[in-house]
């Protein structure tokens, strides 16, 4: 059964408040403590939670751009080098991401999950692979992610849908660990 209507599609700047890409530079100023930074390796090729495990924090200076790659809860990240296709949602507190990251502000908060659940489907992944450019550094730019065609949902569809299936992904998940621990406690015997 499909979950919408892959035939009425629409350019994903519709939804957005916002997108921007992460200052360069940042990682330089990696330190112990500190403001969280997220890389690509945090962000997730399936599932929509950041991967907090290996997160860096910086110093962030006190200017401009710092303001412009903040992070707010609700923002969706979207890897825009190499691995194209990873998403998170910023789930609160202070943030800020890298270059490689862009930052989608959703006009509804409540669209964050739909929006980063689309984002990794395969007709948005086909998307990537023909709107990427360059050579041996392959990239999107802003304006590629802002015109990525997404399903045309009603706001109560996207939110009833990202709801739903950030449900399902946490009950496999956890089917997932719990496998995995079986799987240690036989090996233990």
């Amino acid at each position: 059964r499909e979950l919408w209507d892959a035939s009425e599609r629409m350019p994903l700047k519709y939804l957005l408040a916002n997108v921007t890409s992460g200052p360069r530079g940042r990682g330089d100023l990696v330190r112990d403590e500190g403001t969280p930074f997220v890389r690509i390796g945090n962000l997730r090729p399936l599932g929509i939670e950041l991967l907090r495990e290996n997160l860096d924090h910086v110093e962030m200076p006190t200017d401009a751009e710092a303001q412009r790659a903040s992070l707010s809860e609700g923002d969706v990240l979207l890897s825009i080098t190499a691995a194209f296709g990873q998403v998170a949602v910023w789930r609160g507190g202070t943030g800020t991401f890298s270059q490689h990251v862009a930052r989608l502000r959703p006009a509804f908060r409540a669209d964050s999950d739909w929006m980063a659940w689309v984002l990794q489907t395969l007709s948005t992944r086909d998307q990537y692979r023909l709107l990427a450019y360059g050579g041996t550094k392959i990239g999107m730019g802003l304006d590629q992610v802002r015109n990525l065609q997404v399903p045309r949902q009603d706001p109560k569809g996207r939110m009833h849908l990202g709801q739903r299936l950030q449900q399902s992904w946490e009950s496999f998940a956890a089917q997932e660990r719990a496998l995995k621990r079986s799987g240690r406690c036989r090996r233990s015997y």
